[in-house]
């Protein structure tokens, strides 16, 4: 799994997590959405700029992030 899709799985277990009725269900998801958010954070800080060329995060896995955390990218930027 990508920091992105961590990023994204995270999203959608803290939305269950606040749905749910039952409140030890309602914790469970919301102790998954955290380790998902803390793997993402992870990824993010690991790739931490969009410098590929001094060691940081390629282009593509910062696309990749934008996208994830629902990032406009201006046209012709990159």
């Amino acid at each position: 799994m990508t920091g992105p899709e961590h990023y994204k799985e995270a999203e959608r277990l803290a939305l269950l997590a606040g749905k749910h009725t039952e409140p030890l269900d309602a914790l469970v998801l919301a102790v998954r959405a955290l380790t998902e958010a803390q793997l993402a954070n992870a990824a993010a800080t690991a790739l931490n700029d969009n410098h590929s060329h001094e060691g940081g995060m390629p282009m593509g896995d910062l696309h990749a992030w934008r996208q994830a955390a629902s990032v406009e990218e201006k046209k012709g930027s990159s």
